[in-house]
């Protein structure tokens, strides 16, 4: 392992890698983000920065790694690693819908995400609402 990437290995979130095209990534807890990747044909690493969110988690989608996270106060997004590694933004919440989610206090901070190929899931705390995005075959994602 490069010893550049040695000192980061404090400070990945434990237990929260996604493998996606023969790449295991990790995203750092450290300001500013970034996303570690392991190619286990190459034995190879590379990083990706994502250092102008909020929140983040890494997710796998339709095969691709995908980030989800908040870029301003009111605004959740998904976005996917293209294959010259930058992040195209995929789908963003609802200004209204992410107002309710937040109840008005326009803070994502708190916010964590758990996903699949098939749906992607954010969620608070015990009683707050969850929002839920799916990409519909015939038509453009849906949160809901």
């Amino acid at each position: 392992m490069p010893i550049e990437f040695a000192v980061r290995l404090t400070v990945w979130t434990p237990n929260e890698s996604v493998f996606s095209g023969g790449i295991i990534y990790w995203m750092t807890s450290a300001r500013a983000y970034s996303v570690m990747g392991f190619d286990v044909s190459t034995g190879s690493w590379k990083e990706s920065m994502a250092d102008r969110v909020e929140f983040t988690a890494l997710v796998r989608r339709k095969g691709r790694l995908a980030l989800v996270g908040s870029a301003s106060a009111m605004e959740a997004c998904v976005w996917e690693l293209d294959d010259c590694d930058g992040w195209v933004l995929v789908e963003s919440v609802p200004f209204e819908m992410g107002k309710r989610f937040l109840k008005g206090k326009g803070c994502w901070w708190s916010t964590k995400c758990v996903g699949s190929d098939e749906a992607i899931y954010l969620f608070r705390e015990v009683g707050f609402e969850m929002l839920a995005w799916r990409e519909e075959i015939a038509m453009k994602g849906r949160w809901g």
